[in-house]
């Protein structure tokens, strides 16, 4: 479906959502910006990244942050063309993987949303958090590694560790993974899952929420990580 008609349904929705641009290295980004819809005094933020090919407007549809969290702002960030197993010559939307890769341009772009959606929103500092779906789970896995001690918490959905992305700070994790999955092979994620565990030991929790189907999250995917944000803060 094309961005354009993706974008004006969301823009008609009755949440009020923002489509704002930055510049980074000189490349233009945007992302798609949720305001609370409820008031409080200050607002946890989730960031959520689609996967390789996806779309903003596409994930805040099938994320639904907006919705399960309407105190938080909700920020759904437009990848770029970039190369994948599946996608050599990069001519899909998708996210850097790992540290250096394309020049750190989207650790970078992360920096500059956050830093406008602190200066425009009354921000819970104690409060923001991370999701991301198979390429963009590998990107949230990297914002970990390298911005930690930012989030309170981490939701990870189809999503392997791969061996450039070393963390060090303990966060509170969700994990949810398809025993079916072969894009990121099952065996993959229960090895992550490990890792998980090893990163956090006592200081913070792991949970796995392992399902029967395969790569593409269950609906109830979104519904989850936002509990479990819910019930974390630094």
């Amino acid at each position: 479906m094309h961005r354009a008609f993706l974008l004006a349904a969301f823009l008609a929705a009755p949440l009020s959502a923002a489509t704002m641009q930055w510049t980074i290295g000189g490349v233009q980004r945007e992302a798609l910006v949720f305001a609370p819809s409820v008031r409080s005094p200050r607002a946890p933020v989730i960031f959520a990244f689609h996967g390789h090919g996806g779309l903003m407007e596409r994930a805040a549809r099938n994320m639904c942050y907006q919705e399960l969290v309407p105190r938080a702002v909700v920020v759904y960030m437009q990848g770029l063309p970039t190369p994948s197993p599946s996608d050599p010559e990069g001519c899909a939307a998708g996210w850097q993987s790992v540290p250096g890769q394309l020049g750190d341009r989207d650790v970078a772009f992360f920096d500059a949303v956050l830093a406008t959606v602190r200066a425009k929103f009354r921000v819970d500092e104690r409060r923001i958090y991370v999701a991301g779906y198979s390429n963009g789970a590998l990107f949230t896995f990297l914002l970990w590694a390298k911005r930690g001690t930012t989030f309170a918490a981490v939701g990870i959905c189809a999503g392997v560790l791969l061996p450039q992305v070393h963390v060090t700070v303990p966060r509170p994790v969700m994990h949810v993974a398809g025993r079916a999955d072969t894009i990121a092979p099952f065996a993959m994620q229960e090895t992550t899952i490990a890792a998980e565990r090893k990163w956090n030991g006592t200081k913070a929790p792991v949970e796995a929420v392992i399902h029967p189907g395969g790569h593409m999250p269950p609906p109830w995917t979104s519904e989850r990580i936002a509990q479990f944000f819910a019930a974390h803060a630094k």
